[in-house]
């Protein structure tokens, strides 16, 4: 569609093929590398692509779900980056990647996805300002009033 010109921008997660291939679809940044890692050095913001959610009678009667799930994602995620800069054999065709890698933990440090309402809180807090800015919230809410707390349930 924006190749045939039938849309004028796409804004989303997936890359559109036309960018590659296409005569009529560029970015409409083409130095966005760079300015996405000086909108990182200058707020500390990754943008957060998920979050886990339960019902709350879930965690009303049985409240240790909650942490088991959080502890269960960050053994995930730990594994993931190891496979990712497993040197051995490389599992992406990247010829830089672990230059790719390291310039990434130079820039963010060794977290670069941070779990948890502490480690994510200012982006929390500036997305929760932004509904208000843009009137999708009246006022804010409290960000601690909105996740589960994370109680240690082996103690």
């Amino acid at each position: 569609m924006l190749e045939a010109g039938e849309i004028d921008a796409y804004y989303g997660a997936r890359r559109p093929e036309a960018l590659d291939n296409g005569e009529n679809v560029a970015r409409l940044f083409p130095n966005y590398r760079e300015l996405e890692k000086a909108y990182y050095r200058k707020t500390g913001f990754h943008p957060i692509m998920h979050t886990v959610v339960m019902r709350e009678e879930l965690f009303q009667e049985h409240p240790w779900v909650a942490e088991s799930l959080y502890k269960a994602c960050e053994a995930s995620k730990e594994w993931a980056i190891k496979q990712m800069k497993f040197s051995g054999a490389q599992k992406l065709m990247l010829p830089w990647l672990y230059d790719e890698i390291a310039e990434m933990e130079a820039l963010m440090g060794k977290n670069a996805w941070a779990y948890g309402i502490e480690a994510n809180r200012p982006i929390l807090e500036a997305f929760m300002q932004y509904l208000v800015d843009q009137h999708f919230l009246e006022k804010p809410s409290p960000i601690d009033d909105l996740f589960t707390p994370i109680i240690s349930w082996s103690e």
